[in-house]
């Protein structure tokens, strides 16, 4: 028999029944920066961006530490984090189509330029690239682009980053039993000292550029103190 292991926090965004639209407001734990280019949308069940040529700070975060979360940090060792995109439209510019998903030390008002703890995976839709990306007080570099991936429109992706001690590992997906792995992408952290992971994040490049990227990003499902459900 398979054994399966409840997730630690999920959310399918169901429960939202109007969107984000305040800035630096808080809503069911999510707290958008800029709620006209990152926000939540209730008709969609997902978290939406649509980042176009603007340098300004326009991440979202979800508190772990809030009543909707699990009221503390994540793991400083062993978690693991799914998710789902989905792009409708990128064009222009590679560098302004760069947006990071991951965890996060620091709020929504601070920027993916401005020194914080982080572990992500950085997409590139137009330059067609993904990858870990991560900080030990620093801003988040621009550093995720080993892996080649020819994205699509109106196609789910299905994605995988956890952390096993020094070793974290970013997958994706051939479907959504995350059984078969396409990709897989793996960084050594033993040098850095990552810790006080509080937010799940979404960050957009913060520098002005030609390009857009529009898209959004559902089931998110977290497992503390594991690295597979199973």
């Amino acid at each position: 028999a398979t054994w399966t292991m409840n997730p630690t926090w999920e959310d399918n965004f169901a429960d939202f029944t109007v969107d984000t639209t305040v800035d630096n407001t808080e809503v069911k734990g999510w707290t958008p920066n800029d709620a006209s280019e990152a926000w939540i949308d209730a008709g969609t069940n997902s978290l939406d961006f649509n980042q176009g040529n603007d340098s300004s700070n326009n991440a979202i975060v979800f508190d772990m530490q809030s009543s909707y979360g699990t009221g503390a940090n994540i793991s400083d060792t062993k978690w693991r984090l799914d998710f789902e995109t989905i792009y409708d439209s990128f064009s222009g510019g590679q560098n302004q189509a760069l947006h990071w998903f991951g965890f996060s030390s620091d709020d929504e008002t601070v920027s993916r330029g401005t020194a914080q703890d982080g572990i992500t995976i950085q997409f590139n839709p137009y330059a067609s690239n993904w990858g870990i990306s991560d900080a030990d007080n620093t801003a988040l570099p621009e550093d995720g682009t080993g892996m080649s991936l020819t994205y699509s429109t109106a196609t789910t992706y299905y994605w995988s980053i956890w952390r096993d001690g020094d070793t974290v590992t970013a997958t994706r997906w051939s479907d959504s039993t995350r059984s078969t792995a396409s990709q897989t992408d793996t960084e050594d952290i033993s040098a850095k000292t990552i810790t006080g992971l509080r937010y799940i994040k979404w960050m957009n490049r913060t520098l002005t550029s030609i390009g857009t990227v529009v898209g959004r990003i559902t089931n998110i499902t977290m497992y503390n103190g594991a690295i597979s459900p199973n």
